[in-house]
Order: C-alpha cells, then sequence, then structure tokens
C-alpha cells in the first residue's frame, strides 16, 4: 500500500511543525523545531518542487524552515521560495519549456541545456520570474545548494552569501555533464549536485541543522521530482550502462561513476532515511497513479496538469495540519 502514497514518513508531524515555526517566526520567538527542507532534481519534473513551494508560500510558510538544501533543480523553486515569487513558478517552467531550454543535439546524442538562459531568466534579465537577491540575503532560512567539482567530490555553496547573484549557485547545481557547460563560481568548474555520489544528502542536512542548534531533534521534508515509478526500472539498469557507453571518454572517471550509479545511490538514501529513528521525516514523492513526465518534457498542458496534481495535494496536506484556534 505504500507504494501508492506520495507521502512517506511523518508527513503530518512534519507539516504541523513547520505551522509552529511560522508561527514562531512571526511573533519574533526562537523556533521550536529544526526543519530541512531537501529538494531533489529531475530536470522539468522539478515543477512538482515548484508546486510544493507555490503552496507553502500561499499559506504563508515560506520561513519555517530552518534551511533549505537543493540538489539540481530545485533550487529555481526554493529561491523563489525565498524571494516571495514561488506563484509564478508554473510560469517560470512554461517559459524555460517554450524558450528552447531544453533542445535535443544529435550531435552528442544528447539533449541539451541552455544554461545561460536559465540564469537570465533567474536574475530577470529575461522575464519577470527573476529571483530576489536582497530578500534571499536576508531571509533567516540558510539556503545551500550541492554541486560536484571535475573529480566528483561535493561542493555545498552558501546561496546567501554568492556573488554577483544567487542565480550562479543554483546553476551550478544543475549543469548536467555533456548537456551543458560547467559553470564556474570562485574560478572552479562546478556540474550538476546529483552527481556527486549524494543525489540525497539527508545526512549532510542533518549536520547543517545540528550545527545551528545542537541537542534538537531535527524533522526533514524531502521534496522528491522523481524518479517516478514508471521509469524506475527502465533508469536503474539502463543509465550505467548508456553513461559508461556514449560519454566515458567524455568524463572524468571519478564523474562518470558517480553518474552511472546515481540511481542507486538515491535508492540506497532513501533506504536509509526510512530506517533513522534519530529524526522526524517524510518524503513527498510520485507514485503509480499521478501523471508521468520526463526531465526533458517541454509540453505546457502536461506541466500544468502535473503542478495542479501536486498544488492540490500538498493544499491539503498544509489545510489538514494547521493548528486548531483558541477561543
Amino acid at each position: 500500500m505504500e507504494e501508492d502514497m506520495k507521502t512517506k514518513g511523518d508527513a503530518r508531524h512534519v507539516f504541523r511543525c513547520l505551522h509552529e515555526n511560522q508561527r514562531a517566526r512571526d511573533l519574533g520567538q526562537e523556533l521550536p523545531h529544526s526543519i530541512v527542507g531537501v529538494g531533489l532534481g529531475g530536470g522539468m519534473e522539478c515543477i512538482r518542487v515548484a508546486a510544493t513551494c507555490a503552496v507553502l508560500q500561499e499559506y504563508g510558510l515560506a520561513h519555517a524552515f530552518s534551511t533549505l538544501v537543493a540538489i539540481s533543480g530545485s533550487g529555481g523553486p526554493f529561491g523563489s521560495l525565498l524571494s516571495d515569487n514561488a506563484h509564478r513558478l508554473v510560469m517560470l517552467f512554461q517559459h524555460l519549456a517554450v524558450s528552447g531550454f531544453i533542445k535535443w543535439d544529435p550531435s552528442i546524442y544528447a539533449y541539451r541545456m541552455d544554461m545561460k538562459l536559465y540564469e537570465d531568466v533567474l536574475t530577470g534579465e529575461r522575464a519577470m520570474f527573476g529571483l530576489n537577491q536582497k530578500m534571499i540575503e536576508q531571509s533567516p532560512v540558510d539556503f545551500w545548494v550541492m554541486a560536484t567539482r571535475p573529480d566528483g567530490t561535493p561542493r555545498v555553496i552558501n546561496v546567501k552569501t554568492m556573488r554577483p547573484h544567487a542565480a550562479r549557485a543554483i546553476c551550478a547545481s544543475c549543469a548536467v555533464p555533456i548537456s551543458s557547460a560547467p559553470i564556474v563560481v570562485d574560478g572552479e568548474d562546478l556540474h550538476d549536485g546529483a552527481f556527486s555520489g549524494n543525489p540525497m544528502p539527508i545526512e549532510l542536512s542533518i549536520s547543517l541543522l545540528k550545527s545551528l542548534k545542537e541537542g534538537e531533534r531535527p524533522k526533514v521534508l524531502v521534496m522528491q521530482s522523481r524518479i517516478h515509478p514508471k521509469y524506475r526500472q527502465t533508469e536503474w539498469w539502463m543509465w550505467p550502462s548508456w553513461v559508461r557507453l556514449m560519454y566515458g571518454r567524455a568524463l572524468s572517471p571519478a564523474l562518470c561513476e558517480n553518474m552511472a550509479r546515481v540511481d542507486s545511490c538515491f535508492a540506497s538514501a532513501a533506504e536509509r532515511l526510512a530506517l533513522m529513528r534519530e529524526v522526524d521525516w517524510c518524503r513527498l514523492a510520485p507514485t503509480p497513479l499521478d501523471t508521468s513526465i520526463l526531465p526533458t518534457t517541454i509540453s505546457l498542458p502536461l506541466l500544468r496538469h502535473v503542478y495542479d496534481e501536486v498544488r492540490y495535494f500538498v493544499r491539503n496536506l498544509v489545510v489538514d495540519t494547521l493548528p486548531a484556534r483558541q477561543i
């Protein structure tokens, strides 16, 4: 039965804690809970994370987290949440779909991603969906993204201190090797954070929380944009051999190995999360009954449908866990 549920773990408890944190934040009090929001990647499938962020903003929970950690494409939705324009995220993804952000390139037998376009959109130079740099810097929520160095080792970037703009760190976190050139941050070439060998950085997220507040039982909310069950078996069997065969010579051995193992690493991290007893956790993920899309989906109606599907579910979850009013 669990495979037919959008939520794993104790969703109601984690969302109740979000409400309590936001209330304390609004009253200028110390947060009662240490909560980390972890956003996972998946190209255009990240519209699922975007829908969750839109609901959190709609119900005033934009600053309910202690910290946000983004892997790959979820950095954009998190940045919009802290910029108070998460309600425009569906338009952002639709804009990317029609503006040529993703295109098939037969010369490399892969999809190309125009990261310069994405950076210009996030900075507000190419569209009205830009991130508010000042609001991100002044937000009480810590904001980190994970990227990967050419040697396969991870690099964690503090988005709030990123210069000249937060968009540079977010783009570095989702620059897929082969599909796009690496993004240069502080003189260092960086690739998509999902290929660091740690595509669901739960331990990192918990350590960031504990550095903020020792002794507090951490809460973890994982916003998963993929893998949709429809494609899971295909990816687990084909992804390793396909990466090594097609792109092994173009990548460093360590990065190639990390890319080939990304799905098995993701599954292992999900299993570790389920076994953790020292944290309260919840994972939002698509089910076999949900609409399936791919990282390269550019169908506007399909993207909108998935967005509405997730938004409806998360909205019900947020409303069901609203604290009762005292009379």
